[in-house]
């Protein structure tokens, strides 16, 4: 096997990519430079402030003849072991343990950005290799209000987690409500039927969202062509136009449709003392 030949199967192993962030690079490092040299100018003048203090010059008192230490600041003159001079000398050596501590923080927080790279992960590859090995995943989704959480927003968020590219026996998706809205539950029964269909669509031609309300935006501002894919596509926008009709019509109304509530006996676990802010535990 040829050198060209086993690169080229290292690069069909490879799992990610890595990419330097070139752009801007050079001007960064011109700036965290500077921005280096400043922190040093101000641990240099605040250690020199401190040194002032505790080691001063021997002035004279014009007043009693004899010597006395004090620590010059600036221009004034602060007489030694006065409760003014350690108020100065103790905040200055806090000032300076601070800014110590935060410049030494800066300057190890540039290790991240001193030279940035990006990993792009090949996802295909990974699944193919680790798929055996892939944990077992469960996913919660929370709502808590229908009405500010509509059961139609909420289930876009199910079936998006649904229609994950994940081996399916491996996955899990609970719906918690906290509300124990009937709603909810019916707008999941709808949704388990039409995830017969959205989730088959979304594997076999790759689908980007998998939301079906975002993927359906999208489409909106797109002209779909007349193939197989544009029309199974078609069939399945108006199957989710359908359902989203009749959750939102349902809660409209506030009335679950008969035949959906015959269908599954879970409905029977909602009575007219059931509310919001009080219900017993369904799970369902």
């Amino acid at each position: 096997m040829g050198a060209g030949e086993v690169e080229d199967v290292q690069r069909d192993e490879q799992l990610f990519e890595t990419k330097s962030e070139g752009r801007g690079r050079l001007a960064y490092r011109v700036f965290a430079a500077t921005v280096f040299l400043s922190i040093c100018g101000v641990w240099a003048y605040r250690l020199a402030h401190i040194l002032s203090l505790l080691f001063p010059d021997y002035l004279s008192d014009p007043g009693s003849g004899s010597g006395y230490k004090t620590g010059v600041i600036g221009e004034t003159v602060v007489k030694k072991g006065t409760t003014y001079y350690y108020y100065l000398l103790w905040s200055s050596v806090g000032m300076f343990l601070a800014e110590l501590v935060f410049g030494l923080y800066w300057v190890l927080s540039q290790s991240i950005r001193w030279n940035i790279v990006h990993r792009l992960a090949f996802k295909d590859k990974l699944s193919l290799r680790y798929e055996e090995k892939l944990p077992r995943i469960d996913i919660f989704v929370c709502t808590a209000d229908p009405e500010m959480e509509p059961p139609s927003l909420v289930i876009n968020t199910v079936l998006s987690v649904m229609s994950y590219n994940y081996p399916p026996e491996k996955l899990s998706v609970y719906l918690s409500d906290d509300g124990g809205s009937k709603f909810t539950f019916y707008a999941l029964l709808e949704a388990s039927e039409f995830a017969k269909h959205w989730i088959p669509f979304c594997n076999k031609f790759n689908i980007e969202p998998r939301s079906p309300d975002a993927y359906f935006a999208q489409q909106r501002r797109a002209n779909v062509q007349p193939t197989a894919y544009g029309q199974e596509c078609l069939a399945i926008k108006k199957l989710y136009k359908d359902m989203k009709k009749r959750i939102d019509e349902a809660v409209k109304i506030g009335t679950i449709p008969k035949d959906m509530k015959e269908k599954h006996k879970g409905f029977s676990e909602w009575n007219p003392n059931v509310t919001k802010w009080d219900h017993q535990s369904i799970v369902q």
